[in-house]
């Protein structure tokens, strides 16, 4: 089996203890480690003259152990919530600056074939900073679904800060259309088993498009014929059985390189966030909250 070979990672900025996604090539399920590799680099600059440089780093870096691979294309792990945070400090000395800044870098080695790149390559490299500020209540599952939705709106706009974009705003007309899509996908999108148990039940059973269910409107034709605002993209999600569904939407947005094109564009400037609750039941009978979420937004 060839090498593995890490192609992407869509996140930069990255919170301690937050998933994180690698997509690449010849993964192997339990025989994939994960390595953090951290660079290190001085740099001094004088008032005149040239400058220098010097780095150092750990490579291969401090294994965390085996990652969870859903294809030999991609796996995932969680930054360890002791990970070192990355710096970027200069400093005016007599006669000039000093320019001191880590990155972290990340590599994986498969038992018998090993070890893959180093990704992004240095000395370009990830940021590493301090859990997020928002995470889900403990009682998330009995919140008011309003609250919810503001909640998830303050995750999405502690994003956007991270890469420097101005925060989104709640829209009222956005939000009705947002809630109305997580609602129907919320009763007819899921698994065959939580919906009647019968042929095409389930609006993934007749189509594979969350944005769209059989019959109704484009999500542009619902946000511009609604609300008369230029529609500028939507996303969506559902999750069964988790304790943080909020953090579950925001971190999975975030490790998708076409969802964070949406949601950290700077081309929007308004949000409706809706989010749907029930609870359903596997065909094995395991009862547990479904989820479902829909982001749209505007301009």
């Amino acid at each position: 089996m060839p090498r593995p070979v890490i192609t992407k990672i869509c996140r930069e900025i990255i919170p301690q203890g937050a998933e994180v996604i690698i997509y690449g090539d010849n993964f192997v399920d339990g025989q994939t480690e994960v390595f953090l590799h951290y660079l290190f680099t001085s740099c001094y600059t004088p008032s005149t003259g040239f400058g220098d440089c010097g780095s150092w780093s750990d490579y291969p870096g401090t294994s965390i152990g085996n990652a969870t691979v859903g294809s030999p294309r991609s796996l995932r792990f969680n930054l360890p919530t002791t990970c070192l945070l990355t710096e970027d400090e200069r400093t005016t000395v007599a006669g000039g600056q000093v320019h001191e800044f880590s990155r972290l870098s990340v590599l994986v080695r498969v038992t018998g074939e090993g070890y893959s790149n180093i990704y992004p390559d240095p000395p370009n490299g990830l940021r590493v900073i301090a859990p997020p500020t928002y995470s889900d209540p403990p009682d998330v599952d009995t919140r008011p679904l309003e609250e919810l939705e503001n909640l998830l709106l303050n995750m999405i706009n502690e994003i956007r800060g991270w890469y420097n974009k101005a925060p989104v705003t709640m829209h009222g007309g956005l939000r009705d259309v947002a809630r109305q899509h997580a609602q129907l996908m919320n009763h007819q999108w899921g698994n065959e088993g939580w919906v009647d148990h019968t042929s095409c039940s389930g609006w993934s059973d007749c189509s594979t498009d969350p944005h769209q269910a059989p019959g109704e409107d484009s999500p542009q034709a619902r946000v511009e014929s609604n609300t008369g605002l230029h529609y500028a993209g939507e996303i969506v999600n559902f999750c069964w059985g988790i304790n943080t569904p909020l953090k579950n939407f925001s971190d999975s947005w975030d490790n998708s390189c076409e969802h964070r094109s949406v949601m950290l564009s700077d081309n929007v400037s308004l949000i409706g966030v809706g989010i749907s609750r029930s609870i359903k039941i596997s065909i094995d009978g395991f009862s547990a909250y479904y989820y479902t979420v829909t982001c749209d937004f505007a301009r």
